[in-house]
């Protein structure tokens, strides 16, 4: 796990970024992917106007229903990504929130993490902005040579996200792509 973190921490650094880090746009999201012998993460940051479809607080009961429900959507990996079936991927964890605010090295038994969910950003004077979606998906591959790509089906669940910028680490080296609604597979 300390490998995949660093690999992690890196990751912006090694690749040539196809958008500004921290930069937050409708319809635009970035997926991070690090494939470590068996360990395969993914880590999804995208617009809340995109996921949940509102970026205010959820103050009334309509609109926390529908964090709620939104929030429990984009934890079911299986109806966003895809790795092949012969690589035997098994998701272990998902972790919604910024994974590095954890105040533990493992995630074993963390399922959730509700503290961290719809990270805000504040402008200069305090006033509430934009709020991004980040979300860990921790798989363990039993057979990780099988796996030379990854399907990304969340396209088909939020229509308003238009491109995924991806940027991976795998055992072949490091690549960045763009993903689409027409082209949602990346492959290594």
């Amino acid at each position: 796990m300390k490998y995949l973190a660093l690999a992690f921490s890196l990751l912006p650094f090694a690749l040539p970024a196809q958008t500004q880090l921290g930069v937050h746009e409708h319809g635009f999201g970035q997926l991070n992917l690090v494939l470590d012998g068996e360990q395969l993460v993914l880590v999804l940051n995208a617009p809340a106007a995109d996921i949940v479809g509102f970026e205010h607080q959820a103050e009334t009961e309509q609109d926390q229903a529908s964090l709620a429900a939104s929030l429990a959507r984009v934890r079911q990996a299986d109806t966003l990504f895809s790795p092949a079936t012969a690589a035997q991927c098994r998701l272990g964890e998902v972790v919604l929130g910024d994974a590095s605010h954890d105040e533990h090295e493992g995630h074993e038994g963390h399922e959730g993490h509700e503290g961290h969910e719809g990270h805000e950003e504040h402008d200069a004077d305090g006033e509430q902005g934009h709020n991004d979606i980040t979300v860990h998906y921790y798989y363990h591959c039993a057979n990780p040579t099988a796996l030379n790509g990854l399907d990304v089906t969340l396209f088909d669940l939020y229509p308003s996200l238009e491109r995924l910028d991806v940027q991976a680490i795998v055992p072949t080296g490091q690549l960045a792509t763009t993903l689409t609604p027409s082209q949602p597979r990346i492959h290594w």
